[in-house]
Formats: structure tokens, sequence, C-alpha cells
């Protein structure tokens, strides 16, 4: 999935110049994966028993996902126009002879680039905590690990309705205010869940807050680490396209494997039992911990570091505005 992933997510950066068609393509990118895996996680078990339910009914269904993706790469590879710089240049070029530790050196001293990596890493883990922790919580917290279904379904009105609003919002507020906002309403959120944890209408309030704060990140990440990439190549001279998305995907990886440890870290602290048919003063504390304290400082970390990030939004045209200049000169002197 890598290897698809990575040069999909760089094509933001050769699809479109327009920072308006980056966020557009951003949301529905998110937005429409979102609905279609939700569709197949409800429709998984299902379908599989339809085909037989047996462990040929998952080869026949994995092989069916299988065609259905290469079809839909194959179009996307036969519909997809880049746009290249005003003259060939041999950018590409340039950017594949660049020795690993070279572009690696400048990828870091874009201070851009690192603040929204951190950004990611700090969003995958709530993704691998929220992934996990609603178990516990809805088990030991509030009694009944039933109640998991519930803030699940109750989680895709602010999960839906995030998408359909962002677009909205980026086009009057831009991309890192609409992260802001969303950011700083799912820090106030987790405050007021911190006064009534113990509560079932705390996750089925506040988590609505919380759960849309993740929309414009997961959303906007593509079409702001774009603009990194442009930034690469105004003060580099190279775009190092590829190195910008294969290392934030590789620490998306990490980070979202680093949240769920994050919970059996905290569970091990706390003294959780498995086995026990009640939990200690502190295994309740240590899941309050990683289902709302934790993530609470990540969501403050990340709203710091997209106030970091807006002043790149605000020089962003003037910025692509001095690199195709520099093309222009460039191909004037070829001449």
């Amino acid at each position: 999935s890598t290897a698809i992933s990575v040069p999909y997510a760089s094509l933001l950066v050769y699809r479109t110049r327009s920072m308006e068609e980056r966020g557009t393509m951003g949301i529905v990118r998110a937005g429409f994966g979102y609905l279609v895996g939700m569709i197949i996680a409800i429709g998984l078990i299902p379908i599989s028993n339809v085909l037989g339910g047996d462990q040929a009914a998952w080869i026949k269904l994995g092989a069916i996902f299988g065609v259905i993706a290469a079809v839909c790469l194959f179009v996307l590879f036969k519909k997809t126009k880049e746009v290249t710089n005003v003259t060939e240049t041999g950018e590409q070029a340039e950017e594949e002879q660049l020795p690993f530790g070279q572009a690696l050196s400048y990828l870091f001293k874009n201070k851009y680039w690192v603040a929204l990596f951190i950004l990611c890493l700090f969003s995958n883990i709530n993704f691998g905590i929220a992934g996990a922790s609603g178990a516990y919580y809805a088990k030991w917290v509030l009694g009944d690990d039933n109640l998991v279904g519930l803030m699940g379904a109750v989680g895709l009105i602010p999960s839906l309705g995030g998408f359909l609003i962002l677009g909205p919002m980026i086009k009057k507020f831009g991309q890192t205010k609409t992260m802001q906002i969303s950011l700083g309403l799912g820090v106030i959120a987790f405050i007021v869940w911190l006064f009534k944890p113990d509560s079932l209408i705390m996750p089925l309030t506040c988590g609505l807050f919380t759960t849309f704060a993740t929309i414009p990140v997961m959303a906007l990440t593509g079409p702001m680490t774009a603009m990194t990439v442009d930034y690469n190549d105004y003060k580099f001279g190279h775009k190092m396209t590829g190195m910008s998305n294969s290392a934030q995907s590789f620490g998306g990886k990490v980070s979202g494997g680093l949240g769920a440890s994050i919970i059996g870290w905290c569970l091990a602290i706390g003294g959780y039992s498995a086995a026990a048919t009640t939990q200690s003063a502190s295994a309740i504390y240590a899941i309050y911990a990683f289902t709302i304290i934790i993530p609470m400082i990540t969501t403050i970390a990340m709203f710091l570091l997209v106030r970091y990030l807006s002043p790149l939004e605000k020089e962003y045209p003037s910025i692509l505005e001095e690199i195709q200049k520099r093309d222009r000169e460039l191909a004037a002197s070829n001449d």
C-alpha cells in the first residue's frame, strides 16, 4: 500500500498549483476514502457470509477488492494529467539524482515541513489511541461495553458532517485557520470532558467536537505537504516530492503504532488486569489518561503547530510566483 499511497499523495503537487483545488482534492480523497472504508467495514462480515463464510469466501472477497482497486488505479493513471514546469528544466531528473543524505538534510531544514511532520505524528498518535480506547472506556468507566457501538454511531455525525462543511470553511477561513478552529473546539471539548469523565453524556457530546477536530487535519495534510514541497523548491531548488511524502508516510505508520502502544503502557502503569471483574482506581485513571488527557495534550500541540504553519499559507502565492519567475529566467538563459 505504501508503494501506491506515496506517489498518489505526491500527485497533489503535480496535478494542480491551485491551493483551492488541492484543498478540494484533499477533502474528496479523505472523505470518500472514509465513507468507502466505513461501508466496507459494515458490510465485510455480511458479504463474506453470503459468499460462504469460510476461508474460500475471504479469498474471493480479497480478489474482488483487488480487482476493483486495480481498475481504479488504472483509470487514475490514464486520466490524470500532471502539471509541469513552465519549461522542461529536467527538474525530476535533478530530484532523482539528489543523494539521499543531502535530500534528507534539506528536508529537515524546511521548518514548515518539520512542523507538519510533527503535527502528523501527533495526529496519528490520536488515531491510534482512538482506535482501541473506546472498548476500555465503555466497559470499565461507563460499565457497559455495548456502548462502544453507540459511541461509534454518534461519532459518524461529526465525521460525515465535518467533510460536508469543510469546503465552505476552507473557502471562508483558509486551510490553516480551518484547522485552528476545529482543533480549538477539540481542546475545549476535552477540557469540559475532564469535569465529568464517568458520564455517558460526555463522550456523546464532547466526542462530537473531539472527532470533528480530526477531520480538517485528515483532509488537509496532503495539501499542506504540497505547500512544503514547493517551499523546498523555493529554498533549495529541489522539490523532493517523493522524499517529503514518503517521510510523512513513514512517520504516520510509526506514530500510529505508538498511539496503540501508549494504551498498553498506561494500562501497565495503572495496574490493569484483564481477568479482574473490577479495576483499581489507578487503572481507571490510566483509562482517563489515554482516552482524554493524552489526546487533549496532543491536540493542544497540534493547534500550536498549525499556528506556526499559518505564515506558509499566507506566503505561498508569492513563493509560487518566485518559483515561476526563476523557471522563466532559467528558460530564457538556456535559449
